[in-house]
């Protein structure tokens, strides 16, 4: 029996800025850009983990979800933390 496939991620740093505004925009959720922050259903959104606005160049999708995060350790340890005990 096969185990969980290992994640597979794809640096957001190769992607345009318009690049990230469509891909937040194919998350649904609600997310989108109002040129300086991450916005969910038109209110800056704020990093679940970091309490921080989420910028595009801090931008961090995590493998196989919709939860976007600022790429800091704060807010990926938090998320594998979360992860983790799922």
């Amino acid at each position: 029996m096969a185990g969980p496939k290992p994640f597979k991620t794809t640096s957001l740093d190769d992607l345009t800025d318009e690049e990230k505004v469509q891909l937040l925009e194919l998350l649904g959720e609600g997310y989108g850009y109002d040129g300086q922050w991450v916005t969910q259903f038109g209110a800056q959104y704020l990093d679940p983990y970091s309490g921080q606005p989420v910028p595009l160049d801090a931008l961090a999708i995590m493998p196989g979800s919709a939860i976007v995060i600022r790429n800091n350790p704060i807010s990926i340890a938090g998320y594998v933390a979360d992860y983790l005990t799922k």
